[in-house]
């Protein structure tokens, strides 16, 4: 996996986290971004995610999931330049 300031691009797309998070959601078969928002919550509760890993987990999916608002919202905006 390419590191990105002392974290992994891992294989849910865009994320950059700790090794120990990737081992963690492969470990509990967390393979897609909606499963991921959907335990974000309370990732603290799996044996290996300490309250620092959660924190950035917890980045890393507003991070995403902002980027992803973004480029859905500038999809639906039209453009300055059409008249």
């Amino acid at each position: 996996m390419p590191h990105h300031n002392g974290t992994h691009l891992g294989s849910l797309k865009g994320l950059r986290l700790p090794p120990k998070a990737w081992y963690v959601l492969r470990r509990e078969n967390i393979r897609t971004i909606t499963q991921l928002r959907a335990i974000a919550g309370r990732i603290e509760r799996f044996e290996g995610i300490g309250p620092k890993t959660a924190q950035a987990i917890r980045d890393e999916v507003a991070r995403v999931t902002f980027h992803e608002g973004q480029h859905h919202d500038e999809s639906q905006s039209p453009s300055p330049w059409i008249a």
